[in-house]
């Protein structure tokens, strides 16, 4: 892999898991992280275009 056409070296993920909270006597718990079923992209950090993993 070569840096981004941009320069950067930096890439990052879709947002691809969230945590899942629960109310509790009041305040929030942390439950457990789930995963998203779609496909992992990456992007450049610095200028946001996708990359295409080879």
């Amino acid at each position: 892999m070569k840096p981004c056409k941009c320069g950067s070296t930096e890439f990052v993920s879709n947002l691809n898991s969230y945590d899942v909270f629960e109310l509790v006597d009041g305040k929030l718990e942390f439950i457990r992280r789930e995963f998203a079923d779609e496909e992992e992209e990456i992007f450049c950090r610095k200028c946001t275009k996708k990359i295409k993993i080879e």
